[in-house]
């Protein structure tokens, strides 16, 4: 459904986090953040998790190494809402019209509080947010979120994320990331998702 003319479209081969291993971990120069537990489960980051959060920190490499201005990343399992392309340009629009900035653009969230603040019609300043269906990164967002300590302190990336935006602990060195949130989403997991998430349900690390 996303018209592709005008786009560049590349396909990342995701981490799977059953295949890492002590010395993948020591040759990267990751270091998973031990101490770290989910805040509603008190467990601990499972093994898909960290996979995810090294594909996602890859990519953001990538857009970084190949200087990418804006770049749409989707996980292998989002819908796209009916009228994407209609929507969605109306979205950038009010950011144009409202002279909006962001490093962060959510389009597919959940969320558990109220957002902080609305810009325009559908674009707010968002609250804490999981997932990460689909977000567009800018550059400069990209180069704030490798040059983090996030490689040394891994953990799930829907976590991290709104560290970096609300710096609510200043665990990591991320200023200022912008983030925004388009309401409503633009962009769904497919039903049951995250009940048959290998991520979710993986083994605890």
């Amino acid at each position: 459904q996303l018209h592709h003319q005008n786009y560049n479209i590349e396909f990342f081969k995701g981490i799977d986090g059953l295949d890492i291993t002590t010395s993948y971990l020591k040759t990267e120069n990751i270091i998973i953040k031990n101490n770290w537990k989910n805040p509603f489960t008190n467990n601990a980051i499972t093994l898909g998790e960290i996979g995810c959060a090294i594909s996602h920190l890859k990519i953001w490499e990538i857009i970084v190494n190949k200087g990418y201005k804006f770049t749409l990343i989707l996980e292998d399992d989002i819908f796209f809402d009916l009228n994407f392309n209609k929507k969605i340009e109306n979205y950038f629009k009010q950011i144009k019209d409202n002279q909006i900035k962001f490093d962060l653009f959510y389009l597919s969230r959940k969320s558990f509080e109220s957002d902080l603040q609305q810009y325009s019609d559908n674009i707010f300043k968002p609250n804490f947010s999981y997932w990460t269906c689909g977000y567009i990164l800018s550059l400069e967002g990209a180069i704030k979120l490798v040059n983090s300590e996030y490689k040394k302190n891994i953990i799930p990336v829907d976590e991290f994320l709104p560290e970096c935006y609300l710096n609510s602990k200043n665990i990591f060195n991320v200023k200022n990331l912008n983030a925004i949130v388009g309401i409503p989403n633009l962009i769904k997991p497919e039903i049951d998702a995250f009940n048959n998430s290998d991520t979710e349900n993986s083994i605890p690390y």
